[in-house]
């Protein structure tokens, strides 16, 4: 059973602010902009632009500037004010960073940025053999590392169990944790787990029938289940990039108590059509989630890839829906 509540977030993404205020702030900045046609820094001859500068062009814009940078605030023509959100955003099975380039771009484009690493092992040239589960792990915690501030990390379907083991190593780093048609594990289960027994059992036929341990790219999965309702055309152009998987991201049995002891915001969005699993089975994994936040929205398991507006569109929702509390 699940009961949704409303609660305040003061961190949401999303505040309205009035059409003429916001009006207002965008004609003054224009103006600010075609009056002086310099920057700060050259109108203000201080050694060093601050809060001290004197400068009487200069000094009611500093504070203002400074909040900006600080902040990333922006306003669009909808009348809303935004805060610009960066996210690290995690691939699955077979698929590498490039499934997020076109989230990316969408996200780029409504002022947010983004990164999409791709994992070791699912680039074409990588070594199969020899990854190591511990090696994704190391691989998403250093992208954390390299952030300047806490990120929204969204992690699609098996990156689901790799955002679980991850978090409580790099939770200083991570603002936001977004759960995308992901599988979520309880602690010592393994993805193979999760899958019906003819399943798990291809996929493991496939590992120890490859000569580096990896599952091939199956076809029929990627035709029949991934990618059902969409086009010989477009199933074909995902499956020029797909590449063989490491089985140790299906049979590591993950580790999760201590992920479940986190307090890092949390959001399910998740895909309606989604056929890659039986019905209702995704949303049944997320209620060990306890509190989180459900986005859901159409389109199948490979939407970021097929339609990344939807995605894109939905990840700039974040922090402004009802929060669910699953009850056992």
């Amino acid at each position: 059973m699940i009961v949704s509540t409303r609660r305040a977030d003061p961190s949401a993404i999303a505040v309205q602010i009035p059409d003429i205020a916001a009006a207002i702030f965008l004609r003054t900045s224009l103006l600010w902009i075609a009056v002086t046609a310099q920057p700060l820094s050259q109108i203000c001859q201080c050694p060093k632009l601050s809060d001290h500068c004197y400068n009487p062009k200069v000094t009611p814009f500093i504070a203002f500037d400074k909040v900006l940078r600080e902040v990333d605030v922006f306003v669009t023509n909808d009348g809303y004010k935004y805060m610009s959100q960066h996210f690290v955003l995690i691939h699955g099975a077979w698929h590498g960073g490039w499934c997020w380039d076109g989230v990316i771009r969408e996200l780029e484009n409504a002022g947010h940025t983004a990164v999409a690493p791709t994992l070791p092992g699912n680039n074409p040239d990588d070594d199969f053999a020899s990854v190591t589960f511990a090696d994704y792990l190391d691989a998403i915690a250093a992208v954390l590392e390299q952030q300047q501030k806490p990120v929204i990390l969204v992690g699609h379907s098996s990156a689901g169990f790799l955002l679980q083991a991850v978090a409580p190593k790099a939770a200083k780093k991570i603002a936001h944790l977004v759960f995308h048609n992901a599988f979520i594990l309880p602690n010592g289960a393994s993805q193979l787990d999760m899958f019906l027994p003819e399943v798990a059992k291809i996929l493991i036929d496939a590992a120890m029938a490859s000569p580096h341990k990896s599952v091939p790219v199956l076809e029929d999965l990627v035709r029949n289940a991934l990618m059902k309702d969409d086009s010989t055309e477009v199933q074909n152009a995902l499956l020029s990039r797909l590449v063989p998987q490491p089985f140790v991201l299906f049979n590591t049995k993950v580790k999760t108590n201590d992920f479940f002891a986190l307090n890092i915001p949390q959001t399910v969005l998740f895909c309606k059509d989604d056929r890659s699993l039986p019905p209702g089975t995704y949303l049944k994994m997320v209620q060990s989630l306890g509190t989180y936040e459900l986005i859901e929205c159409p389109g199948g398991h490979e939407t970021l890839f097929i339609d990344p507006k939807i995605i894109a569109n939905a990840l700039t929702k974040i922090g402004t829906n009802p929060t669910f509390h699953a009850i056992a």
